[in-house]
Parts: structure tokens; sequence; C-alpha cells
């Protein structure tokens, strides 16, 4: 196939992508090396504002750092989607600032026309941007700004820590230069590059054990089937408390996962907790090659017939040959007789592997066209691999990039009905450059597009069933559901589509309450969809009824009929919940003009770190006509910042609703703005022309300085003084001290048992303290008591302390030394 060497991903917290290079290492290695060589006798001039450079700025860091930012210059410019924006090398550079200077440590101003100012810390550097900006002038500027940035303490920051980039500095400068071109493209460090291909390929070494954090420990989900986990005898609800000798208490999870893979062969010490049980158990595992299933798979009833409804998790290097073995066993063993294939939150992955898959339906007509640098096509091919069984997908706003693809292709080719809301838009196609040190570079090299040639890029899959959950609440906020405003469509810099696309239309579309509905409300309408079409058709279809439209009004009776019964119950709700009037009236279609959004306040406000920030809004009707369902939103293209949504229900001619949202704004200071778009929906569809801009300065608030100690007192029944025996009594004493000047409020002291059953707390394991002057000091005891069954050698705790003023809470652990019980 054509694109098999080409990957659509998704970044989502975990990339997915493919590790397929249009240029191997070895040529690039050697590219480089011959780009070093030019750069050697380049003797290029110094920057505005700069020193003459010394020999220091020749060292063997520089010219890592010209290899590799001459290297990805280059690459963009000639692979990259839009040729415009590629060769504009004034963009590049600007569009490399800007998003530098959404760093804390970073401030980029304007000296004055054409002239530029980067200051990190007490570090500054200036140069100008002239109207004839050359590749050569780009390649200088760039090179010395990787340089400066790796000097400066941004190159320090904690969210560089882990990188395992050898030339940080260009790989800071060069990362920013790629998000302003997209969302999607970037270079990868090597643990990312690791984290990828194994995404892609399905396998890595590690101990095969689904984890998240609960209670600030690290706590099993599920242990995978046939893993060194299971085999261990791991169980869903342990906790994880410490892995070899870290411990997880107040970790983040991916520092922690990252500790738990590795190479496969190797061992790994963990301590494990179960709830009922004396004490952590200390058990050692071998780490093996995991190999993760894409697909799950179960058959279920649609009245009297079996239906496979086959959940897809990602494509990966095996999904369609899963899809394919999985449909071809449940008709030889159970003579399924339809097939629902569930995307919901898919965030895609290897393009190829959605062709294949959408091939395993088809006989013939096309599957995929791309539009890049150089355009191309995927059609199906007719071949005895294929199914003829009825197929429903189900889609969501997380559905997207490969997933798309699949849902695209056999919508358009009347091969599915497809059941959900508008998936996530994503309609780029990456391709990954293998680098030196086991980097690689991640860069967008075309979009793609349905077979009926609508873009998919900021539009999505319209559902031909368009079902919308209604939330439950006290308050009217977010009940459209919390994640509605963080599609494709809605991300920085994201890549424009190809020309203006008016938004689909489903076949149908009605609202529903998630409460009233007992299970998963979208799986039970495709197997009603299923009952209603074998019903009234001979099992198996003959060939002329092989068609979705045809499926889709063989269920019209009950899809009509789900509608006005779901639609009532919402409509009901809405109107005694809330006093939202959520009638649809059926009025004439109006221009999405007709809806204004204004805020009222001014576009640049400022606010202290940690407190809310109300935003003033109001929403007019203009047109001439009533426009029902109307819904006014706060979003942000930061994922930190809670997007917030009020649902207004019916706007007559002329009217103008007036309200204010508050977020509760938990982020650090910038001296850049934050940006918030304020803007409202009509029937749950954004009017993108109608959002204002809020830009948010969150300034620094003075926070209380809190130190703590820890010591054990009272002890009573044992021998030793600090080291706690069987059946002693104690307290553990926690001494606060404001060091600062300011108040601190509502300071909480928070203990966790991380020894199971050989230490019981009797009382509150937390204490909060309404104020703590500037100098006092006050201290909070935990009575505990030891177990008969003393176990171990160290009792663990963690402690937690927080404040009104803090952003992030302290977190500690503490070990106290044990007299384990002799046997």
């Amino acid at each position: 196939m054509k694109l098999v060497a080409k990957i659509a991903t998704l970044l989502t917290g975990v990339l997915l992508g493919v590790l397929v290079s249009l240029i191997s290492t070895k040529v690039l290695e050697h590219h480089l090396l011959d780009k070093q060589m030019k750069l050697s006798a380049l003797g290029t001039e110094p920057l505005s504002g700069l020193k003459q450079p010394s020999d220091a700025d020749f060292s063997q860091d520089r010219i890592a750092n010209a290899i590799l930012v001459d290297s990805i210059l280059t690459i963009i410019q000639n692979y990259y989607v839009d040729p415009d924006r590629a060769l504009d090398n004034q963009s590049l550079i600007e569009g490399a600032l800007l998003e530098l200077n959404h760093y804390r440590e970073v401030s980029v101003s304007d000296v004055d026309e054409g002239h530029r100012r980067v200051q990190i810390g007490k570090m500054v550097t200036e140069f100008s941007l002239e109207s004839d900006y050359t590749f050569q002038r780009l390649l200088e500027d760039s090179i010395h700004l990787a340089s400066f940035i790796g000097k400066s303490d941004l190159a320090k920051n904690e969210m560089f820590a882990s990188s395992q980039s050898s030339n940080i500095g260009a790989f800071i400068y060069l990362n920013a230069l790629l998000h302003s071109l997209d969302p999607h493209s970037g270079l990868l460090d090597q643990e990312e590059y690791r984290e990828l291909k194994q995404g892609t390929e399905g396998s890595f070494g590690g101990l095969g054990v689904v984890v998240g954090i609960q209670n600030d420990v690290l706590t099993v989900i599920k242990p995978l089937p046939h893993s060194p986990a299971e085999k261990a005898g791991i169980n869903g609800r342990d906790q994880i408390t410490f892995i070899n000798d870290k411990s997880t208490f107040g970790t983040s999870l991916q520092n922690l996962v990252h500790h738990m893979r590795g190479a496969p062969g190797t061992e790994v010490h963990l301590s494990l907790l179960r709830a009922g049980e004396n004490a952590p158990r200390k058990i050692k595992i071998r780490r093996e090659v995991i190999q993760v299933d894409s697909i799950n798979a179960e058959v279920l009833k649609a009245g009297d017939y079996p239906v496979l409804y086959l959940t897809v998790d990602s494509f990966s290097s095996r999904t369609s040959e899963e899809i394919k073995e999985a449909i071809s066993f449940y008709s030889r063993e159970q003579g399924i007789k339809g097939i629902t294939l569930d995307l919901r939150g898919n965030p895609g992955g290897l393009l190829d592997q959605a062709v294949k898959a959408a091939d395993l339906f088809l006989h013939r007509g096309r599957i995929v066209s791309t539009s890049g640098r150089r355009p191309e096509v995927e059609v199906a091919y007719d071949d005895k691999d294929e199914f003829d069984l009825p197929v429903v997908i189900l889609v969501d706003g997380e559905t997207a990039s490969a997933s798309e693809i699949l849902a695209g292709a056999l919508q358009d080719n009347n091969r599915a009905i497809v059941i959900g809301q508008p998936t996530f838009g994503k309609g780029s196609v990456q391709t990954v450059f293998e680098l030196p040190s086991n980097q690689a570079l991640k860069l967008t090299i075309a979009r793609y597009y349905s077979p009926s040639g609508k873009t998919i890029q900021n539009m999505g899959i319209m559902p031909d069933v368009w079902v919308q959950p209604i939330f439950a609440a006290d308050r009217n906020l977010n009940l459209l559901g919390p994640g509605r405003y963080a599609s494709e469509r809605f991300l920085a810099n994201t890549l424009s589509g190809a020309g203006y696309q008016e938004v689909p239309t489903p076949r149908y579309k009605f609202f529903y309450q998630r409460q009233s509905i007992s299970g998963d409300y979208e799986k039970q309408l495709a197997l009603g969809v299923f009952h209603e079409l074998f019903a009234k058709n001979e099992v198996p279809l003959t060939e002329e009824k092989q068609r979705a439209t045809y499926w889709l009004a063989s269920a019209s009776g009950y899809v009509n009929q789900e509608n006005r019964v779901r639609e009532d119950e919402v409509e009901r709700y809405l109107q005694t919940k809330h006093r939202v009037n959520w009638v649809d009236t059926r009025h004439p279609v109006v221009e999405p003009l007709a809806i204004v959004t204004k805020l009222k306040s001014d576009s640049l406000v400022s606010v202290l770190e940690g407190r809310p920030l109300t935003v003033e809004w109001e929403v007019s009707n203009l047109g001439d006509h009533a426009v029902d369902r109307v819904s006014v939103f706060l979003r942000s293209e930061n994922l930190e910042i809670p997007t917030q949504e009020q649902l207004l229900g019916t706007l007559k001619s002329g009217q103008t609703i007036r309200g204010e949202m508050i977020l509760d704004l938990e982020l650090p200071a910038n001296p850049s703005p934050y940006s918030l778009f304020l803007g409202s929906s009509i029937e749950g569809w954004p009017v993108m022309k109608q959002q204002k801009e809020l830009r948010v300065l969150v300034k620094t608030s003075h926070k209380p300085q809190l130190s703590f100690d820890i010591s054990l007192v009272d002890e009573q029944g044992g021998h030793e003084d600090g080291i706690l025996e069987p059946g002693e009594k104690a307290i553990l004493e926690v001494s606060l001290l404001n060091e600062s000047d300011i108040e601190a409020h509502d300071v909480k002291a928070s203990l966790a048992n991380l020894s199971g059953k050989q230490v019981e707390i009797p009382e509150k394991v937390s204490e909060t303290i309404q104020t703590l002057g500037t100098g006092k000091n006050v201290v909070v005891r935990f009575p505990i008591s030891v177990s008969e069954e003393l176990i171990s050698n160290d009792l663990h705790f963690g402690l937690t302390i927080d404040a009104e003023e803090y952003l992030v809470p302290l977190k500690r652990d503490h070990l106290l030394k044990a007299i384990p019980k002799r046997r």
C-alpha cells in the first residue's frame, strides 16, 4: 500500500505513532556529517547585540546544536504539509519565539521594529528580523538561540529533567518551532521515542499491569492475562508502595511507570499492600515482553441473534489481523450475524492498520486519500478476507486519527451505521524521521480525506445517529460533558482544514439523560438497531440489502421512538431541575452570526495564583427568528484550565441573556497571559466564528512557607525509645512552623497508613488548623497502635500538608524503625 510508511497520531497523553522513516539513521548520519563539515567553514556573523564569538562558541555542544538545527530545518522545508508556512523563514522563528514566551522563565519583547529581545533569568540576547530574512539567517539565529537556551535556567526546568537529549537547548528551541506549526509535530527524546515505538508495536518490556494513582499511592487496576504480574499473584486494588527503593507516595504516574518498565529479563522489587493484610509483601518480578492486544471481543444478543462486539483501543502493528481473527473465530464458533466496532476513546495509531481494517469490510472503493507534497489514494481490494456482515460503529469526541479513517471509510462506502458524537477531527498524517542517539522527529506531512472527499481536519466524522448525553448535576454546568472543547479544532496552532466546510447534518440527532439509562446507551442503541434489522429481514441478508442506508431505514421506527422518549426525558429534566427551556421548536435555520457572544470585562485581566476568576458574559440573538438549544462556554487551549459550559435554551429574536462563570485557576504565575475563549453553541455544535478571547495574567501570590518535623513521642508498652515494638502505643507528632510573614489558612495535615493492619490509627487521620500566623508553631498529634503481629522492620507512613494558599500540597514519606515479633 502506498501509505504504509505514513502515520496518523493523536497527542492526548499517550502518543501513538509509527516507526517508519523516510530516511534511515545511517543516511541522516551521513547528512549530518556533511552539514558539520559545511558549518565548520561557515564563519557566520555574530547575532545583533552579541559579543564576537569566542573559541568556546565552537565547542562540541555548539557544533552538535548546529548539526541538529540545520537538519531539522531542512527536513521541515522539504517535507512539511504546508510549504508556504515551511518556507517562510521569518514566520518559523517568530512562531518559535511565541511558543518559548509561554514558559515562565522566558520573556520575549520587541526592542523596536524588526528587533527582538529574549530574556531568560539574567541572560539577555537581541537580534533582528530584517525584511529579507533568508534561510541562512534563520539557521544562524536558530543555532545561537539553541545554545543560549542550553546555558539558561530554562534548560534546568524540571519539566526537562527527565529528557535524555544530549543537546537540551536545541531540543527545547526546535520543539517550540515545531509546535508552532501544529500540535502534532515535535522532537521526541529517547524515552518519548521508546514509548512511541512500544505503542505502535503493541509490545514493551514490563510487568504487565494496568495501574493508576489512588489516594496518592500507585494502585493496581488489573494485571494483564499471562503477564509476570498475574503469575506473581498481583490483584486489582493492590497498592504498590515501593518500586525497588522508590516510594510511590505522592509521585506522578508517568514517573512511576518509567520505573516499572525496562529491558526484558531484568528484575523489579515491589512492596505490595493488599486490603486486609497485616503488612506489605515484598515480591520480586522479572520483566518480560508484554504483548498488548488492541481489541477486546464479546458476543452479545440482539433478540435471538448473536452480534460480535469489538472494542478497538488503538491501531498498533497487529490490529487489523486481530480484528480479522476475532470475526473469523466467532463467525465459525457462534455464527454471529452482525458486528459492532466500538471506536470510542480510540486515539488512533498506525494509518496502514486502519486502511487494512477498512479493507476487511470493503470489496472495492476508496478508503482514504491524502493531500501533501505528493497526493495519494488508498483503495480496497476484492479478496477472500472480506466480511459481509452488517456493521455499526460507535464513536465519540475522543475517536481520532486512524479510527476516524476507518469510520469515515465505512460510512462513505455505505458499509456501516455510525452512532455516537462527532469525532475528534484530526485529519493530518505524521511521519517519524529517526535521528541519531535514539531520538526522532515527528512531522506532519499530509492532510487526509474521507472517500467522499470530506475533510476530517477540524471537522471530524459526523455520526448518522448523533446521540448527545445530558448529565445530572446540581448546577447548570457542563451538563453536556466536561471534555467537549478539547478536540482538534480547539488545539493551539491547529492545522487548518482544506477550506471551510459546512457542518454536516446527521440523519438523526437527539439528546438523552445519562442517569435515566442503565448501562451503556450507545451500545444498547446499536443492539436495538440490529434487533430491528434482523426482525424485519431474512438473515443472512441478501446482497441487495448489504448497505447501511437500508439497515438504518429498517430500524427507523425504533430510532424515532427512542428519539421521542429520550428527548421528552431531557426536556422535563432541564426544565424542572435547571429552568432551561430545551425544547426544539423547529425554527428556520439561522446564520451563525445571529448569535453574538460578548465579554463584559476587558480583554486582559489579572488574577492572583490560586484565586478564582469571575468572567461576565452576554449572549444575544440578533436574528429574525428564535434560536433553540443555545449554550455558552468558556474554554482554554491549556488543558489544565477546566472548561465550563452553561445551557441557555431558546433565545427569542432580539433577546439577550447575561451571566457569569467562576473558574478556579489552579495555575502558577506566568509573565505571559493564559488565553481563554468565550463562545456559544447551537444544538451542541460550537459557533466557531463567534469566540472572544480573554487573556488572563496570573500573578505571583505570596505564599506562606511551612516547614514540618515528624517525631515519635509518648511511647507506651515498648522497651526502646524511637523504635516501635509489638503491642506498643505511641503518638506520631507533626510540628508545623510558619516561617514566613504571611498567615496560612485552612492548613491541613493528613496521615496515610501504608503499613497494613500491623498499625492502626484509632482516631481521625487529618486535622485542620484554621489560621497559622506568622512565626507560629502548632503541633498535630496522630495516635497509633502497633499490632502484636508486627512483621516489618520499617513502618511506612505518608504525610500531606496543604493550605488554602498552596497550589500543590507538600507530601513526604516517613519510615519508623520497628522490631518485628520474634517467632
